[in-house]
């Protein structure tokens, strides 16, 4: 709530801005099509125009503010820039049945309930009604969410926005709803009306901490020739890590202390995907794996094997797609891997 004020005047600033006639000219990138441009992971990336805040490309894409905010990394006063790029995570929603919990939701999909409810503005005792749509954030997001003691006490300001309107992706652009990658938890009793409950004291599958860092830079995961650097990727695609080339079967090992976030294939692209949350708030994804030889919750250590080389997603030759996040925000992972 403390930064909802920031926020206003950041947002009022910026109108001002633009009613003046002094915002900065828009020129679209090359591919630049529809107000967005699309990803192989169905992520899309858009580009901030004059008089754009938080709230007003949440509501144009359909997407959370909250969801933008971590995707982008984008902190208080929660500031747009134009021409600032963004990316915006696939629109998974559900829509609710009647007498379905927000507990049920969050085993269907093996999502944490906190990261859920926070990610649809929902407070205790949950309420839910027959027909609403509920989205669900993906294992990025999840992963990058911090634990219980470190979950800050930030509101991005939607209280003022209207309602948000139905996404105007169709469902058959979406990958289906995707079954558990683990067995579910033992139910857990739904939160009473009037219940003081802390909200990050009921999460259905609670991370445990992670290690401190092995070293201040991570360890490669793999030897390997790189076959795809960071960056731009062409046709207004964008890597989000590297590529490295090597022999099916080959051993995946945790580039650094970690606990597994995710492990499973519900991203679409990136085949049999290991995300493994590390201090500090560091993340790194595993992708295009053959095999996943642990499990969300497993805690690992540097050098630990925890898959092996394939080629499943949407690559043709044995490969890994290796990430390296602070938050969600994607980093350049020859920036902050060891010298071979």
């Amino acid at each position: 709530m403390r930064y909802k004020t920031s926020l206003v005047v950041a947002c009022l600033a910026l109108a001002a801005l633009s009613i003046s006639g002094c915002a900065p000219e828009f020129n679209p990138p090359p591919g630049y099509v529809g107000g967005f441009l699309w990803n192989n992971d169905k992520s899309r990336t858009v580009v901030v125009q004059p008089g754009d805040t938080l709230s007003t490309v949440s509501r144009r894409y359909d997407v959370p503010t909250k969801a933008i905010a971590a995707r982008n990394d984008i902190r208080p006063p929660f500031a747009l820039t134009v021409g600032q790029t963004l990316i915006l995570d696939p629109a998974r929603r559900h829509t609710v049945t009647a007498g379905q919990s927000l507990t049920a939701i969050a085993k269907i999909y093996d999502v944490d309930l906190a990261l859920l409810a926070s990610a649809n503005d929902l407070r205790q005792p949950y309420t839910l009604k027959a027909g609403q749509e509920i989205w669900i954030p993906d294992p990025f997001t999840q992963a990058a969410q911090p634990t219980r003691n470190e979950r800050p006490d930030i509101d991005v300001a939607e209280a003022a926005a209207p309602p948000p309107r139905r996404a105007t992706i169709t469902s058959e652009s979406l990958a289906p709803p995707p079954a558990p990658v683990q067995p579910a938890a033992p139910p857990l009793e739904e939160p009473k009306p009037g219940a003081e409950t802390q909200l990050a004291a009921v999460p259905p599958s609670q991370l445990p901490d992670p290690a401190p860092r092995a070293a201040a830079r991570f360890a490669w995961p793999i030897a390997g020739k790189v076959v795809a650097n960071f960056g731009p990727a062409g046709g207004g695609l964008h890597n989000d890590g590297i590529n490295i080339a090597a022999a099916p079967g080959s051993e995946v090992r945790a580039a650094d202390n970690g606990v597994v976030a995710y492990a499973g294939n519900e991203l679409r692209g990136f085949g049999n995907l290991l995300l493994i949350k590390h201090a500090d708030g560091w993340t790194t994804a595993y992708a295009h794996n053959e095999k996943l030889l642990v499990k969300r919750g497993d805690t690992v250590a540097q050098g630990q094997v925890i898959a092996t080389v394939g080629r499943t997603g949407n690559v043709d030759s044995p490969q890994l797609h290796f990430e390296v996040r602070k938050g969600t925000q994607a980093m350049n992972p020859l920036e902050f891997l060891a010298a071979r």
